[in-house]
């Protein structure tokens, strides 16, 4: 079974009813005609700029119900979001990264514009240019480095955590060792550069992570079609 995750007050309202009609064991409840409702395994999330915040309050709640996906998908900002799910994040800690950690201005990294001025504005013409001949207005690079520093923190927190827990008398020099191991065993290089395959891998072998199998939904800019990122299909591309 597959849920959209709200981007409006409205739906979010109608997961938090949901939770309260829906018995002790939340959303994963009964159905109407009395019937045991499936688990919910999969969750999307869609598009929709600045709004993809409002996807931690659903994440929210979702937690609060027990929900447990084993695989994500997302398309643009339900991308990022979607991203550091499957990497472990929970949703008071995306919280903290959207509102204390992330400036969302200085993701807007403009390419160079030499627009003229009209009364001290420009007018906007080298955006139409990078929007046609970029298919963007902004190169990228300050999201980027963000969001692999982000899911290079949380994967290494993660991994020394549960080296701590196997090897508790170790020093910190042993679990760092361990963890070389880890990466060597794999072929990571830089965990914030993690490839899809690289990022199920562990996902198979260390459960404790609470990683996901991730989905990302993009367009060619060839021709517009559909193009889905995954482990299955792109086990050699980096997930940021």
């Amino acid at each position: 079974m597959t849920i959209s995750s709200a981007d409006t007050e409205k739906d979010l309202k109608f997961l938090e009813r949901l939770i309260e009609t829906s018995g002790p064991q939340g959303l994963q409840g009964l159905q109407a005609d009395g019937s045991k409702q499936p688990p919910i395994e999969n969750i999307v999330f869609e598009g929709g700029g600045a709004k993809g915040i409002v996807y931690i309050g659903a994440l929210e709640v979702l937690e609060e119900a027990g929900i447990k996906p084993k695989r994500v998908a997302g398309s643009s900002a339900g991308g990022i979001i979607a991203g550091l799910v499957a990497a472990g994040f929970s949703a008071e800690e995306i919280k903290h990264v959207m509102t204390v950690e992330m400036n969302l201005l200085d993701l807007m990294d403009s390419r160079t514009t030499w627009d003229p001025k009209l009364k001290g504005f420009p007018i906007g013409f080298s955006n139409i240019v990078n929007l046609f001949k970029h298919k963007g207005l902004f190169k990228g690079d300050a999201f980027k480095k963000i969001m692999t520093g982000l899911l290079k923190r949380k994967l290494e927190e993660g991994l020394k955590q549960v080296l701590k827990n196997k090897h508790p008398d170790y020093p910190e020099s042993g679990i760092i060792h361990l963890l070389d191991e880890i990466l060597e065993k794999y072929h990571i290089a830089d965990l914030g550069h993690i490839t899809f395959g690289q990022m199920h891998a562990l996902k198979e072998d260390y459960p404790e992570l609470g990683l996901l199998d991730l989905y990302i939904t993009t367009t060619r800019l060839t021709d517009g079609s559909l193009k889905v990122f995954s482990h299955e299909q792109d086990p050699n591309a980096e997930v940021v």
